[in-house]
């Protein structure tokens, strides 16, 4: 499994840049953002901010999500998700979870779909992740 290893800032969260590509009006096209770490997250995240300056379309089905606010119903987007690690990228399909928090930092929350592929170590109190 790949091994990536960053420092990062306890009080913040392990922020990684990740590639959204997706599909607009057919064509393929790409957008650098920055994701959060979210071992808690069973499912990646997409901030609605995110969905609207980028144009999203939402998938047909909505799925049932627990958040810090409670149980709702939220949109799903199909997306590709690309992480680069050293010298070599990762791809993964994935259907991205709509949610509605803001934070100046991240748009994505990279939950334990995509996490699951990787070996991950933490070392909070050092600011140090490897996965």
């Amino acid at each position: 499994m790949p091994l990536l290893k960053l420092k990062f800032d306890p009080k913040v969260g392990a922020i990684i840049p990740v590639v959204l590509e997706y599909k607009d009006e057919g064509e393929k096209k790409s957008h650098k953002t920055r994701a959060l770490i979210d071992t808690g997250a069973s499912s990646t995240c997409v901030s609605g901010r995110l969905i609207k300056t980028l144009g999203l379309s939402p998938d047909e089905e909505t799925v049932p999500i627990t958040g810090t606010t409670g149980k709702m119903e939220s949109r799903t987007f199909s997306v590709d998700i690309v992480l680069a690690i050293d010298i070599e990228e990762f791809s993964f399909g994935c259907q991205l979870v709509e949610y509605n928090e803001t934070s100046p930092t991240y748009d994505i929350l990279l939950g334990r779909d995509i996490l699951q592929h990787f070996l991950l170590q933490t070392h909070g109190s050092d600011g140090l992740i490897g996965y």
